[in-house]
């Protein structure tokens, strides 16, 4: 079938099949390829023609699952990108199955993080990110180091590493046992910084590296720590780097049962 009549065939004997088949081509911007076959299309093309025949039964709900993994990165993000628009535009309200978590964090009004079946927190992608409810949400959204310490008082943390501050008043008593997370992005590397590793391996990514620092502490195995420095750094495996590192928030701490 060409594309129209691939579209077309979604509406069956509807009386206004003609019409609203014009409509929704020129709607996904396919009006000039409708009298293609699949051999013709590129697979951005296929990918929109399906969406149109998706589209044009006016659904109130789309399930989307997955539906850019077959196409090649960069093909995929502007498949996606173009795809998105559209939906915007027409106001559709999408299900976006995913389980790449920059595309669920880039793309989404909100989020809904799914363990064993069971919803375990729903929110804007900020607030999954940076206020994640529990420790299993955290450690599924993004990159992130987990750490153990003790509550030393309301703003500070010992840890095999020493003394850790947070920057927000610590919401467990003095003394409990908790795990808490750090960004590699709110690391920051400084020449005097507080602690010192060595670099294990690294991630050159052209304006960054994504760098994996191993800290050595006497009688206890190594501490790994991931990090993002410019890529101006020229880092390698072996450097010594020094860094500080804050609790940036109260979401980011957990108890320890």
């Amino acid at each position: 079938m060409t594309a129209w009549d691939n579209v077309a065939f979604a509406l069956g004997k509807d009386k206004n099949k003609i019409s609203e088949t014009d409509e929704i081509l020129k709607i996904m911007g396919l009006n000039d390829i409708r009298n293609h076959y699949p051999h013709q299309l590129s697979g951005g093309q296929q990918q929109r023609v399906a969406l149109a025949r998706a589209l044009i039964r006016k659904p109130d709900v789309l399930l989307m699952d997955e539906p850019f993994s077959n196409l090649d990165l960069e093909i995929r993000e502007m498949v996606r990108d173009e795809t998105l628009k559209i939906l915007k535009d027409i106001g559709a309200t999408v299900v976006f199955v995913t389980h790449d978590q920059m595309e669920a964090l880039s793309i989404s009004d909100k989020i809904a993080i799914l363990e064993e079946g069971k919803i375990q927190q729903i929110g804007s992608p900020f607030e999954i990110y940076n206020h994640p409810k529990n420790m299993f949400v955290a450690e599924f959204i993004g990159r992130l180091n987990m750490l153990e310490g003790t509550v030393v008082d309301s703003y500070a943390l010992s840890t095999v590493l020493g003394s850790v501050v947070s920057k927000e008043a610590i919401p467990y008593k003095e003394g409990a046992k908790i795990k808490f997370m750090i960004r590699p992005e709110d690391i920051r590397l400084k020449k005097d910084g507080k602690f010192t590793g060595t670099v294990i391996k690294t991630n050159y990514q052209g304006s960054l590296y994504d760098a994996l620092i191993a800290v050595y502490i006497p009688y206890h195995e190594p501490i790994y720590i991931r990090i993002l420095a410019p890529g101006s750094m020229n880092i390698k495996p072996g450097d010594r780097l020094s860094f500080d590192m804050n609790v940036k928030s109260k979401h980011h701490m957990f108890l320890v049962n």
